[in-house]
C-alpha cells in the first residue's frame, strides 16, 4: 500500500490525472480485500469524479464497477444493480471486452444474490464465453466455478462437484491462491450437501489456513460458517456454537451484513439442534431483520422458513404458519423448487399433526412433484409421511400401508429411522419400536443428535 500512495501523490504534483485515478482505484481496491468499506469507497468516489473530469471512460468504468461491489459487498443490492448497470452499458458501448467480461461475471454473482438464478445462470454463461473467445482464461475459469455454485444452490450437486473439481485444478494451476480457498470452501459446502462430511471437512479447513495465511477476512468468516455446520450436521454443537460465534464476530467487525445474516442463521439452526428454541428464535429474528433490510430475495425464503419452523417450537402456530406459507411463495417467484419442495414438505408434517388433513394432502402432493423433479429425496420422504398420515386420519390400515411402502424404498437407517418410528406412533406395535429403537441407536454412535437421543428416550419408554 505505500508504494500506491507514492504513485497517487506523484501523480498528482505531476498532473498526470489518468495515474492518479488509477492509483486512487488501486488503493481502494486493497482497502476492500481487507473489508475496509469506508475508505475503500472514499477512494473509489475520488477517482470516479476524478475520471468524469478528465474525460477517462476505461478508469470510470473501474470506479463505477469497484463502488458496486462494495454496494454488494454490503447488501445494497439495488444501489449495486443500478452501478453496474451503468458500467455495462459505457462498456457494450465502446465495445471493450475485457471490462464486458468484468461486468457480466459480477452481475451474475449480484443476481444471485437476489435469487435471480436464471439471470444469474446466463450472465455467468456469457461471461464465460466472451471470456474464451478473448483468451481470458482467468475469468473463464472464475466462471466455470460460478456456475457450479448456481448448480449447487439448484440442488444439482453432481454437476456442481464436476464442475468445481475442474476450477479447483484451473485455479491452482493459474496460482490464484484466494481463489483456490473459495473454491475449497464451495467444494466442501457441496460434499456438506451430498452428506460426505468427512471430505467436506477436509476442504473447508484448507481454505481456513489459506485465508488466514493471505489475511482474507471474509473468507475466514465463511470458513467458520461452513465448519460450525458441518459439527451441527455430525452432532457436534458446541463446537459448532464456537465456529458460527466466530463468524458473527468476524462479520459484525468487517461490516458484512449478508454475513452476519447467514451467521445468525447458522446460529438459530445449531441452538435448535440443543433444543434451545428460545435462543434459536432470537437468532432468527434478527436474520429475518437483515434479509429483509437487504432485500436478498435469494437468502429471504430460508430466514422465514427458519423463523417460522421457531415460531411453530414455541408454541405461536399460527405466526409460524404465516412464514412458512411465505417462504413458499418466495421461493415460487425465484423459481427455487428444491427448497421450496422442502418448505411444503415441513408445513404438510405441521399441518397433520394439527389435524388439518385436507390440507396436508395438497400440500404433500405439490412437495412430492418437486421433490422428483429436483431429486431431494429427503424433501422426497418428509412429504411421503406426511401424506400417509393424512390418509391414516380416515384409514389408518391405508396410511400405515403406505408408510411400509416407503420403508420398503428406504436405502439407509437415516431414511428408514422416520418411517419406522411413525409406523410404532401409529400403530403401537412392539416390533415396529424395537426396529425404529435399533436403528436409532446406531444412528446416535455416530452423530449424538438431539433428536436422535429423544426419539431413543421416547422409544425406551
Amino acid at each position: 500500500m505505500p508504494l500506491r500512495q507514492a504513485n497517487m501523490e506523484a501523480a498528482r504534483q505531476a498532473g498526470d490525472r489518468r495515474l492518479e485515478a488509477v492509483s486512487l482505484n488501486a488503493l481502494g481496491v486493497l482497502h476492500r480485500e481487507r473489508a475496509d468499506y469506508g475508505p475503500a469507497l472514499e477512494l473509489y468516489r475520488t477517482a470516479l469524479d476524478l475520471a468524469r473530469a478528465a474525460v477517462l471512460p476505461d478508469v470510470e468504468f473501474s470506479a463505477m464497477y469497484n463502488i458496486a461491489q462494495v454496494d454488494s459487498d454490503q447488501g445494497a443490492y439495488e444501489r449495486a444493480l443500478q452501478l453496474f448497470t451503468q458500467a455495462r452499458q459505457l462498456a457494450e458501448r465502446r465495445q471493450a471486452k475485457h471490462e464486458m467480461v468484468r461486468i457480466y461475471g459480477e452481475m451474475g454473482n449480484l443476481y444471485r444474490c437476489l435469487g435471480r438464478y436464471d439471470d444469474a445462470l446466463a450472465e455467468f454463461v456469457r461471461c464465460r464465453d466472451l471470456a474464451d473467445a478473448i483468451g481470458d482464461d482467468w475469468n473463464r475459469s472464475l466462471m466455470s466455478g460460478n456456475i457450479a455454485v448456481v448448480h449447487a444452490i439448484r440442488g444439482d450437486f453432481h454437476e456442481a462437484e464436476r464442475l468445481l473439481l475442474g476450477h479447483l485444478a484451473e485455479v491452482t494451476r493459474l496460482g490464484a491462491v484466494r481463489e483456490r480457498a473459495t473454491a475449497l470452501g464451495n467444494l466442501g459446502l457441496v460434499y456438506k450437501e451430498m452428506g460426505d462430511y468427512g471430505r467436506a471437512e477436509r476442504c473447508v479447513l484448507e481454505q481456513m489456513a489459506i485465508d488466514r495465511r493471505i489475511g482474507d477476512r471474509l473468507g475466514l468468516s465463511n470458513a467458520h460458517g461452513a465448519l460450525g455446520m458441518i459439527n451441527y450436521l455430525t452432532g457436534r454443537p458446541d463446537e459448532a456454537i464456537a465456529d458460527l460465534e466466530q463468524q458473527l464476530r468476524i462479520c459484525e467487525a468487517i461490516g458484512h451484513k449478508r454475513g452476519v445474516s447467514i451467521a445468525l442463521s447458522n446460529l438459530g439452526t445449531a441452538h435448535g439442534e440443543r433444543g434451545d428454541w428460545p435462543r434459536a428464535l432470537e437468532c432468527y429474528q434478527r436474520d429475518t431483520l437483515l434479509s429483509e433490510e437487504l432485500g436478498d430475495k435469494g437468502e429471504l425464503p430460508e430466514s422465514y422458513f427458519n423463523l417460522g419452523v421457531a415460531q411453530y417450537e414455541t408454541g405461536h402456530t399460527a405466526e409460524g404458519e404465516r412464514l412458512l406459507r411465505r417462504a413458499i411463495e418466495l421461493s415460487r417467484e425465484t423459481g427455487n423448487d428444491y427448497y421450496r419442495c422442502n418448505y411444503l414438505a415441513v408445513l404438510a408434517e405441521y399441518l397433520v399433526a394439527a389435524g388439518r388433513t385436507g390440507e396436508t394432502e395438497a400440500l404433500a402432493a405439490e412437495a412430492q412433484s418437486l421433490s422428483q423433479a429436483t431429486g431431494r429425496t429427503d424433501a422426497l420422504r418428509r412429504a411421503g409421511i406426511a401424506l400417509a398420515l393424512a390418509h391414516a386420519a380416515a384409514d389408518r390400515g391405508r396410511g400405515e400401508r403406505e408408510l411400509r411402502k416407503l420403508l420398503q424404498q428406504a436405502q439407509d437407517d437415516q431414511a428408514k429411522a422416520p418411517l419406522l418410528y411413525e409406523l410404532f406412533r401409529l400403530t403401537g406395535g412392539p416390533d415396529y419400536r424395537s426396529a425404529a429403537l435399533n436403528v436409532y441407536q446406531r444412528l446416535a454412535a455416530g452423530h449424538a443428535h438431539r433428536l436422535y437421543l429423544d426419539r431413543i428416550a421416547e422409544l425406551k419408554g
